[in-house]
């Protein structure tokens, strides 16, 4: 695989992961209340697979 993808999966820990996630979730609530009308639901799909990804142990590690 490439340099930049192995570049991002060290950069992407699993408590980064956790923080997207946690701050998209947070996006899902925010974003509506200041600005009515605005939909972003489709952020918890996203949000839900890097939430439950963070507490998964990468492949390989022996944990």
């Amino acid at each position: 695989m490439g340099t930049r993808l192995e570049k991002t999966r060290e950069w992407f820990t699993p408590r980064r992961r956790f923080c997207v996630g946690v701050g998209l979730y947070a996006a899902t609530l925010i974003v509506p209340a200041v600005s009515p009308g605005t939909s972003v639901g489709w952020l918890i799909g996203p949000a839900a697979v890097l939430l439950v990804g963070s507490f998964m142990p990468a492949p390989g590690s022996k944990e």
